[in-house]
């Protein structure tokens, strides 16, 4: 039988249907990016922006692996989520919003990271802070802190997040410092405090209620990571369930339930 040409134009999808099945198929499996590269030039464009949505500088298993300074040319103003040792890397990300920088103190560039539009970031606090209006500008936009350190004062700190609405610290905190984030978040609009302790098998296990007194504020979630750190940030960074998204659903179901004794666990 004979096919009349004229009418493949009815396979056709969308460009609109065309583009989110791609993304989807990007999303799902992001190891095989290179094949997605080479299926058209138009899809390249649309995976190729994907791509740069989040980046790991100088991971082994990250998208692009390496960033050299052509990339950053093109690309930089792609990328989304910015996990780096390097802040030198934050002046070709103009548009990035959610930062990690777990690098020594004098490796931090703090005038690039104050023009950034960010407002989700985890930074040793205590060497990044300081009571200056350009900090205290930038803190004030910040939801999302991830303090990565055991020394530094709440009472100094966090008045000036006034819209922080999450915030994780570690649980090995002096009690002092501990109580003093409690304290000082009394009535503000923080609503998860998430107590980060360290495991070693690859997966991520809620415990409602920890072993300490001060863990009665309902706003403590308890987090055990049996995975790598930097793991959950990139689960997160994809759009997966981070350690922000799985507190937010343990309260969640700690309010429905009224029940607080639960615990659950997430394979990496």
């Amino acid at each position: 039988m004979e096919i009349d040409t004229r009418d493949y134009h009815a396979f056709e999808f969308p460009l609109d249907l065309e583009r989110e099945i791609f993304t989807i198929a990007f999303r799902q499996n992001r190891r095989d990016v290179r094949n997605l590269l080479l299926v058209s030039k138009q899809v390249f464009h649309w995976i190729i922006s994907l791509c740069y949505e989040v980046i790991i500088a100088g991971s082994a298993g990250g998208w692009p692996r390496k960033l050299n300074n052509d990339q950053l040319q093109k690309y930089g103003h792609l990328v989304r989520h910015l996990h780096t040792r390097d802040t030198g890397l934050i002046a070709h990300c103009p548009n990035v919003f959610n930062l990690a920088v777990w690098a020594s103190p004098r490796q931090i560039d703090i005038e690039a990271i104050l023009e950034r539009p960010i407002t989700r970031i985890s930074i040793n606090i205590h060497k990044f802070f300081s009571p200056t209006p350009p900090i205290i500008a930038f803190c004030s936009r910040i939801t999302h802190l991830d303090v990565s350190i055991s020394e530094w004062d709440p009472k100094d700190v966090l008045p000036h997040f006034g819209v922080l609405s999450h915030l994780a610290i570690f649980e090995n905190l002096p009690h002092h410092i501990f109580g003093a984030c409690l304290e000082v978040t009394r009535g503000s609009g923080l609503k998860v405090i998430i107590l980060v302790s360290r495991g070693l098998e690859t997966r991520l296990t809620p415990v409602y209620e920890g072993e300490r007194k001060l863990n009665d504020d309902p706003r403590i979630v308890r987090v055990v990571f049996e995975r790598r750190y930097q793991e959950d940030w990139e689960e997160g960074a994809w759009g997966g369930v981070d350690m922000w998204v799985l507190a937010d659903e343990i309260l969640e179901s700690r309010r429905i339930t009224g029940e607080g004794e639960k615990a659950g666990a997430l394979q990496s």
